[in-house]
């Protein structure tokens, strides 16, 4: 299966081999096409999520589709990083020791 990312210029993917099929192109601009033929799709899903905003799937469509789908769903976790039923309601002061109690 084939697999289309674009990287913005500060990603910087081209300094190294991610995987054995890899070809890259350079972009007008500094940013840069990679192509990769991979046999599923399940391993690249949360690499491509690793590069946040810095990515863009191409191709497949599915992978797209799949990209913003996860995208979506870990939106609420970066806004609040835990849940809001595990989170502590004391200040953040209150929970920490005093130095001379260590």
């Amino acid at each position: 299966m084939l697999v289309f990312l674009v990287f913005l210029p500060d990603a910087h993917i081209q300094v190294r081999q991610w995987h054995s099929s890899q070809q890259i192109t350079e972009l007008p601009g500094g940013g840069c096409r990679m192509r990769l033929h991979l046999s599923g799709l399940e391993e690249i899903q949360s690499w491509i999520l690793s590069w946040g905003l810095y990515a863009t799937v191409i191709a497949p469509s599915a992978l797209a589709a799949r990209i913003g789908q996860l995208g979506t769903q870990l939106a609420p976790a970066i806004i609040y990083p835990s849940p809001p039923n595990l989170r502590n309601p004391m200040p953040l002061s209150a929970s920490i020791p005093e130095a001379s109690t260590l």
